[in-house]
């Protein structure tokens, strides 16, 4: 066996083992009941679910009891949820944003330059927050929803579905497609070249990985920042995406035919379904020890019935992240010098993506096994964060760098 010894991203590198016990199933909480249209879990492990009729309901103890919380919510038809360092936002179908610092006993109306009050996603990022509206707006707030600012510039005019952030990259899902800003918003471009669906209901990220999951398309991947889309579907058997969730490393997909669970990137599906007396899996989310489906009400399962703790080596062996070294840049030494090593000669391309997918070839040639140390000039490269790509023969490693002036 040849190939790279760096961090994995696409199919190689540590991947999770995961089984089913025999007797492993989805439980019902004693959840809100009617539409549930946001499912969110701090960092504590509180559960907040927003719904249509009733507001938003909270459970501090994995979902076994819940409580309304709706104090100052002067619209209880919540759409959608999001969390940052302990402000949780509200979108409203009507009302706008609601935010809450004390674990959703009171709730504040943030509206000020929100012109468009049906709310379809939000996203947050530190005191960063992007919402997503109905009629195709993306509104921006960089003082934590005190003041909005619409950042829409080339986004088509569709009901935005899904928000998300990575690694200084903003991603929009409509039913148009998907857009790519890497100006806070400012400006936005269609990202589509292998997305042969366009209807984009929800985005996740692992590492440099950004998923997107569509209404009949299944799944894609993207390594390059949305440059290029791979359909990732074997074993998802009916192609219709709710949502997408990360644990660990492992994705998990909530789908019109249930929830579906893959431990190496996508590449292969598998269905983890027992016990749902109802497979429509509308959205997803992941505490430390549980994962949560919405069907008919919340639904919780351990997240130990399905990943086993402990790891298998890939056919790469050991662990690639400590394997993978990028040395610089700074101020005073703009030369990156990346290392890797083959355990076997091979055809090797290193690239780097600058933060719009834009990529460059440092490297497209034959190398032997051993270690390999490759420069990079940064003095002409704009502040942002950067991704470098490593392929050897049909495995690909992938590592971010941030560059910073």
């Amino acid at each position: 066996m040849k190939k790279i010894v760096g961090i994995a991203l696409l199919g190689i590198g540590l991947l999770m083992v995961f089984s089913r016990t025999a007797n492993a199933q989805w439980e019902r909480t004693n959840g809100p009941g009617g539409i549930i249209n946001a499912l969110v879990v701090s960092n504590s492990g509180d559960v907040f679910a927003g719904t249509s009729e009733g507001g938003i309901f909270l459970s501090t103890d994995n979902g076994t009891n819940w409580t309304a919380a709706n104090s100052g919510l002067t619209n209880t038809n919540v759409s959608c949820l999001a969390i940052s360092s302990g402000a949780i936002f509200a979108g409203t179908w009507g009302g706008g944003v609601f935010l809450s610092t004390d674990n959703a006993m009171n709730w504040t109306a943030i509206n000020s330059g929100f012109t468009d009050k049906y709310v379809t996603s939000l996203v947050t990022s530190h005191k960063t927050v992007f919402a997503g509206t109905m009629e195709g707006s993306v509104f921006l707030s960089t003082n934590n929803g005190t003041s909005w600012t619409a950042v829409d510039s080339g986004l088509s005019n569709s009901y935005v579905y899904t928000l998300a952030v990575s690694c200084g990259s903003i991603f929009a899902g409509t039913k148009d497609g998907a857009f790519l800003s890497i100006n806070n918003g400012k400006s936005w471009t269609a990202i589509e070249n292998g997305l042969t669906n366009n209807f984009v209901r929800t985005f996740t990220t692992s590492g440099n990985a950004v998923f997107a999951g569509t209404w009949g398309g299944g799944v894609y991947v993207s390594a390059d920042n949305g440059k290029s889309w791979t359909a990732v579907n074997s074993g998802l058997t009916f192609p219709y995406v709710y949502s997408l969730s990360v644990s660990g490393g492992t994705l998990f997909a909530g789908t019109y035919s249930g929830v579906f669970l893959s431990a190496d990137n996508g590449t292969s599906w598998t269905a983890i379904n027992s016990g749902l007396t109802d497979v429509v899996a509308s959205y997803l989310a992941v505490s430390n020890n549980t994962i949560f489906t919405v069907t008919h009400g919340v639904w919780r399962r351990p997240l130990s019935d399905m990943i086993q703790a402990t790891y298998a080596q890939s056919r790469l062996g050991p662990s690639q992240q400590e394997n993978i070294r990028i040395h610089g840049p700074s101020r005073a030494h703009p030369i990156v010098a990346v290392e890797f090593s083959l355990s076997h000669s091979d055809q090797a391309v290193v690239t780097v993506y600058d933060p719009s997918g834009r990529g460059i070839t440092l490297v497209n040639k034959y190398l032997g096994s051993g270690t390999h140390a490759i420069s990079w000039d940064t003095r002409n490269s704009a502040s942002g964060c950067y991704t470098v790509r490593i392929q050897a023969g049909s495995d690909v490693c992938v590592k971010s760098i941030p560059i910073f002036r």
